[in-house]
């Protein structure tokens, strides 16, 4: 992510939407499973 930054600010765009898209589903996708691992843990806690 650092890089491409640092290639952003030089003005390298290659494939630059392209690649952040990619990361952005990434992330979306981590940010999916933990908001369910969090759900759980509360259903967990609450269940005690």
């Amino acid at each position: 992510m650092i890089q491409m930054e640092d290639m952003a600010l030089k003005g390298v765009l290659d494939n630059f939407n392209a690649r952040i898209m990619s990361l952005y589903k990434e992330i979306i996708g981590w940010m999916k499973y933990y908001i369910q691992l969090d759900d759980m843990v509360c259903e967990l806690e609450g269940t005690e």
